[in-house]
């Protein structure tokens, strides 16, 4: 199965999403998948594990990308 390319994520692809891939997450942070994992891992990013994919919360993404609370 070919990997998608998630490199051009932004937090408009994930406008009716409740969840994003530990990849778009990375993207949309803009580091390495690597590093959102190891914040995953000291609870710094919240995130949910669906069998062995991450998701984290679009709202949590929304709200450190533009600085505003989440649920506002």
């Amino acid at each position: 199965m070919p990997r998608l390319d998630y490199s051009e994520t932004t937090l408009e692809d994930l406008e009716d999403r409740n969840f994003a891939l530990l990849p778009e997450a990375a993207a949309i942070l803009e580091c390495d998948p690597r590093t959102v994992i190891s914040a995953i891992k000291r609870g710094e990013i919240p995130a949910t594990k669906a069998g062995r994919q991450y998701r984290i919360p679009a709202a949590w993404l929304r709200a450190t990308v533009t600085g505003q609370p989440a649920g506002g």
